[in-house]
């Protein structure tokens, strides 16, 4: 939860900001960056505390922090 700056008794959480961020029609941007090996680029954000989800269709991966998406990986060719 964080306080507005202009209304410290408003507070949002973050599922809240995804939201208004939609509301508004703000860009949600991921940046996509290329995995030399994609197993050890995993095992490396992982254990860096970052949540790793593995595309189901394979290949690619997307890298979250507190719900919110920093970037994805995708296998360099």
């Amino acid at each position: 939860m964080a306080a507005l700056s202009c209304h410290a008794d408003v507070k949002l959480c973050s599922a809240c900001v995804g939201w208004l961020r939609e509301k508004l029609g703000l860009l949600d941007v991921t940046p996509t960056l290329p995995a030399v090996d994609m197993n050890q680029s995993l095992e490396f954000y992982e254990a860096a505390g970052f949540d790793v989800q593995v595309y189901e269709g394979g290949g690619c991966a997307f890298v979250r922090h507190h719900d919110e998406s920093v970037f994805d990986l995708e296998p360099r060719t």
